[in-house]
């Protein structure tokens, strides 16, 4: 119920999110190289944030590390880590956690597929391998398993579910606030 709910309650800003980013230019391969560096920027700069907050309320050992992924591909790129003036977004508890986590860990599956696409970019050749656009399919599915999981067992109530929504709304702001920068 509670994907369900996250799904409907989001879709506007997840499309927003898609089109303010470079979308059409990844999935069409014109994305240039400092698109790319751009998009790993930014990147880098949402998912250290979120890293942070998962942390606080669920310990780092428990926190996916993408922005050691990302920190590789900045490297490969010759592009520096960048902060961007933008408000930081805020989670108040765990459950307003796992409805953010519900945006970073569904990018991830968005992302396998980005992947592809970036791989077969001419202009991003000299960045091979990718990192963070180049997880493994399997490992990427069964975290997303987990993750629903582990969500529809803990978020049941509608007070919980309404929390959950406000944390992946939040999230879904943050990067669209983000990506205009």
């Amino acid at each position: 119920m509670i994907l369900k709910e996250l799904k409907q309650q989001t879709a506007d800003l997840h499309h927003l999110t898609e089109k303010t980013f470079y979308g059409t230019e990844m999935m069409s391969g014109t994305l240039t190289v400092q698109q790319y560096k751009d998009a790993l920027q930014k990147n880098y700069y949402i998912f250290r944030r979120a890293e942070a907050l998962y942390a606080e309320y669920f310990g780092a050992s428990e926190v996916p590390r993408r922005t050691e992924l990302l920190a590789k591909d900045l490297q490969n790129a010759g592009a520096e880590i960048r902060d961007f003036p933008v408000k930081p977004f805020v989670l108040e508890n765990t459950t307003q956690c796992r409805g953010s986590m519900y945006v970073t860990e569904g990018s991830m599956l968005g992302g396998l597929h980005i992947g592809q696409k970036l791989a077969e970019n001419k202009n991003l050749t000299a960045f091979l391998p990718l990192h963070f656009y180049h997880l493994d399919k399997k490992s990427t599915a069964k975290r997303w398993q987990e993750f629903s999981r582990q969500i529809s067992e803990t978020v049941t109530k509608p007070d919980e579910i309404e929390d959950a929504v406000i944390g992946a709304q939040r999230t879904f702001r943050f990067f669209c606030d983000v990506y205009r920068m």
